[in-house]
């Protein structure tokens, strides 16, 4: 089998469903990047809870 390329992939198909298609992969892409910031931002809230609750001293 070969590859088939994103050219002829679209070749056929209406220039509106080609946009629409696009735009839907482009708010894909957001959602998922927006889940990845949400997910970061947890983490980082969450280690800064569990972190402040133990005083270490690690100078000695």
């Amino acid at each position: 089998m070969s590859p088939v390329s994103s050219s002829s992939a679209t070749q056929g198909v209406s220039p509106q469903f080609q946009i629409a298609a696009f735009k839907t992969a482009q708010d894909s892409q957001k959602q998922e990047g927006e889940a990845a910031v949400n997910l970061i931002q947890d983490a980082v809230q969450a280690s800064e809870h569990s972190i402040t609750g133990n005083n270490i001293d690690v100078t000695a």
